[in-house]
Order: structure tokens, then sequence, then C-alpha cells
């Protein structure tokens, strides 16, 4: 049997957002006044909003006639379980921001197997340990390496900190996206450690 969904949408029929059935809508009109309203769901096109049951576009219009928003109201526990969605389909894959300043690079990604039940885990890396990880050809080698001798730090999904340190990195544009051969190749320019080996291997051959 699947989830009773109640669905909202405009007057021109684009969905706006969905709740469960028994959730919340909050309504302000046009004078600032703010009401919230429980839903019921009763088929997929008809819902009950407080006391009076509504076609999906017929609530729309009618809100639109009014001058009406309406927004879903979730719970604290909805809200937390919808930001560690979030957080996990933004770090399912490593990411990477650079520092040129500091000449540093930090590695983030989720970790939700952690004895705290999820955990944030940056790792920051110097030039200089990528430069020593440049003895390594190959890229599982070489990020392993760069993960062992790096400053790990963990931030466990239920301390104070947690959703500041995630958003933190959530707002912030990677430089890089996922441990691949790419990147580390990339990683390699950017802290003179691919020039390094150039110089070398041209020294060499004199």
């Amino acid at each position: 049997m699947k989830d009773k969904t109640i669905r909202f949408i405009d007057s021109q029929y684009n969905d706006l957002f969905t709740i469960p059935d028994g959730g919340n809508i909050e309504l302000t009109f046009l004078g600032g006044e703010k009401v919230i309203r429980k839903c019921t769901y009763i088929d997929d096109y008809h819902t009950k909003v407080g006391h009076n049951v509504f076609h999906i576009c017929e609530f729309a219009e009618k809100m639109e006639r009014q001058g009406a928003k309406y927004i879903p109201v979730f719970s604290e526990k909805e809200q937390n379980e919808a930001f560690i969605l979030h957080l996990h389909n933004e770090f399912q894959k490593d990411k990477f921001y650079v520092s040129p300043q500091s000449q540093t690079v930090t590695m983030v990604y989720y970790n939700p197997d952690s004895y705290a039940g999820g955990q944030l885990v940056y790792n920051n890396i110097s030039y200089e340990n990528v430069k020593e990880a440049a003895k390594f050809k190959d890229k599982n080698k070489f990020f392993d390496y760069l993960g062992s001798c790096c400053k790990q730090t963990l931030v466990d999904i239920d301390t104070p900190e947690f959703k500041d340190c995630a958003y933190s990195f959530i707002n912030k544009t990677c430089d890089f996206v996922e441990s691949n051969i790419n990147t580390m190749k990339a990683l390699l320019k950017i802290s003179g450690a691919e020039k390094s080996r150039t110089t070398k291997h041209k020294e060499m051959e004199r």
C-alpha cells in the first residue's frame, strides 16, 4: 500500500510541494495574517484543508483570488530527515575545496555508518602531502596515502556544531568532485607536484 501524499499545485497545475496525509500547511493572507491548517488525504486530486474539502486546483484558484500564499509545515523530525537526505545526496561523492592562500585542499564526505548515526568527515590536505603522494601512479594508492597523512576532522550528527559545519560546505562551490584520476591530476597540478616531477625528469635526461 503506497503512502498517502497530498499534492499542492498552483492554478496552472504546476507542482509546488507535497506533504504526508495529516500534515500541515501555513497560509499567509494579504494582510499578513498567518494560520496553520491540517490536511487530510481524500484521493490524488482532493484534500481536506481544515474543515473543507477541495479539488487541488480549486484550492489553488481560491488562494490565488485571495492573494494568499501557502507553504508546508514540517515537524522537527521531518526537517532533520530531509536535511540528512540532502546531506547524503550532496556528499555521496567526495568533494574537494582548494584554498590557494593556505596551500591546502579540504576533502569532504558524509559517513552514514558512524556510531553516532552519521558524521561529516573532512580531511585537510597540504600541498606538501600531495607532492609526497605524487610517487604513486595508481589513483587508489594516491588517495589512500592522502587519507593516511592528512589532518582529519570528524563531526558527529548529534553534536551542536554539525549543521553549521555541514552548511559551511554545502553553501560553497567545490573545485573537484570524486576521488578519480582527473581529480588526482588536478591536485598534482595545483600543488606544483606535476611541475616538479617534470623538472626532475628533464634533469635525469641530461
